[in-house]
Formats: C-alpha cells, sequence, structure tokens
C-alpha cells in the first residue's frame, strides 16, 4: 500500500504527479520482485549443492543423534519423576 500526502498543501496532485508516483511504485515493485527471485535461485543452489553433505551427516550421524535424543528425554523424565515424589506425587510411567 502506497499513500500520498501533500503534508498541509491542501490540494489534489497533478496527473504528472500521480504517474511519477505510480511509476516510482512499480520500479521498487519490479526491484523487489528481482532482487527475492535472485535469492530464492541462490537458496535452491546452496540447497542443492548441500544436499550430498545432508544425506552423508544422516547416513553417518543418525543413530547417534537418536541415541543422543532419546538420552534427553530419559534424563527429563528422571527429572519429572524426582521432584514429583519430592512433591508426594506418583512418579510418570511409560504410559
Amino acid at each position: 500500500m502506497v499513500c500520498l500526502n501533500t503534508l498541509g498543501q491542501d490540494r489534489e496532485f497533478s496527473e504528472d504527479e500521480k504517474q511519477f508516483a505510480l511509476k516510482t511504485v512499480k520500479m521498487y515493485k519490479d526491484t523487489w520482485d528481482a532482487l527475492e527471485k535472485k535469492n530464492l535461485d541462490n537458496d535452491v543452489k546452496l540447497y542443492l549443492q548441500h544436499g550430498d553433505f545432508d544425506r552423508l551427516y544422516r547416513d553417518h550421524y543418525i543413530t547417534r543423534d537418536e541415541l543422543r535424543l532419546e538420552e534427553i528425554i530419559e534424563e527429563a523424565i528422571a527429572a519429572a519423576n524426582s521432584q514429583q515424589v519430592a512433591d508426594g506425587e506418583d512418579p510418570l510411567t511409560e504410559e
């Protein structure tokens, strides 16, 4: 959205001023679109370039990452159980 204001001049905009404003907004839009397209193209290229690295990482580290995630979950459950027992509540179970 673009708004025009005469800043207190209490007058209408001339046709030339309106056309200038429209051309300026169009130029801004076209520049923005071109920049967005360029950035998207760069993002896609980087994604494709890093695809092999990501696949290699997953193949080598997925088991380690899953085991670490399980450890974190078990630690969180143990901490919650300790707190519940200290508060006099029943501990968490698998269910």
